[in-house]
This record gives C-alpha cells, sequence and structure tokens, in this order.
C-alpha cells in the first residue's frame, strides 16, 4: 500500500528510472544506426538528453546541432515539461492493489516503444555519418 508521505518519492523515483532507460535507448539507437554523436562524454549526453526531451532524431553529427545545443534554456525547458507531463502519467501507479502499477507499466511501456519508433523513423531518414562504419565495427576487420 502506498505512504503518502512516500508518494513523491515513489513517483520521482519511478520517473528517473523511466527516463533512464529511455536515455540509454536512445543512445543505443544512435550507435546501431552507425550515427553516434561526436565529442566527449558530456557532448554526447547533452545531444542524446536533447534527442529524448524533443522525442525526435537530431543530426548529431551537425557542428550546429552541438553549438544549439549550448543555448540550454530551452533544452532544459524541454527537459522539464517532459519530465512534468510523464510525472503526471504516472500518478495511476499509487493507486492500492497494483491496479495503478499495472497501468503505469502498460503506459511506461507503450510510450518507450513509441518514443523508440520516432527516433528510429527520423534515423531511417539519414544516412550513417560514415559510409564505412559497419565495416569498421565488425570484430574480425583489421585495424588500420
Amino acid at each position: 500500500m502506498p505512504v503518502p508521505f512516500a508518494m513523491p518519492v515513489e513517483i520521482a523515483a519511478e520517473l528517473l528510472a523511466v527516463a533512464a532507460v529511455e536515455f540509454k535507448m536512445v543512445a543505443e539507437l544512435y550507435e546501431a544506426y552507425g550515427q553516434p554523436a561526436p565529442g566527449n562524454a558530456k557532448q554526447r549526453s547533452l545531444v542524446y538528453l536533447s534527442v529524448w526531451s524533443e522525442r525526435r532524431g537530431l543530426d548529431a553529427a551537425s557542428p550546429a546541432t552541438i553549438l544549439a545545443l549550448s543555448k540550454s534554456a530551452a533544452l532544459r525547458k524541454s527537459i522539464r515539461r517532459r519530465l512534468a507531463r510523464s510525472g503526471f502519467r504516472k500518478l495511476p501507479t499509487l493507486t492500492p492493489f497494483m491496479i495503478g502499477a499495472a497501468a503505469g507499466a502498460y503506459v511506461n511501456r507503450r510510450d518507450t516503444a513509441k518514443l523508440a519508433a520516432e527516433i528510429r523513423r527520423s534515423l531511417r531518414e539519414r544516412q550513417p555519418a560514415d559510409p564505412a562504419y559497419w565495416l569498421t565495427a565488425r570484430p574480425d576487420h583489421p585495424e588500420p
């Protein structure tokens, strides 16, 4: 049974867990489609966070994309709006007898699948940044 004082913590924990899974999925989709984001870990994370918050694929290889992300006020607003909407959708998970948990799991699964479909559709429209990406990624490929 939910404890009233723990409800905000439960919502926040579930929200962060789902966001982390979706964020990791976005990064893996970019890698799988041969379009990894350039730069160091912080720059790649910023690109993938932006993709996650806007629910669409960005051209991660474009310097203009990285430059646009440096204007982080819009990104923060987008993330805040996305997390707030997700939080409101997760309120049913607090209902007793696990009915809300089942509904929340369904919504999370559906939303994550929808996000994956949107990102994959966007990524399919572009060519890989490096056409030889998959050839060099093969384990039996000799090092240059």
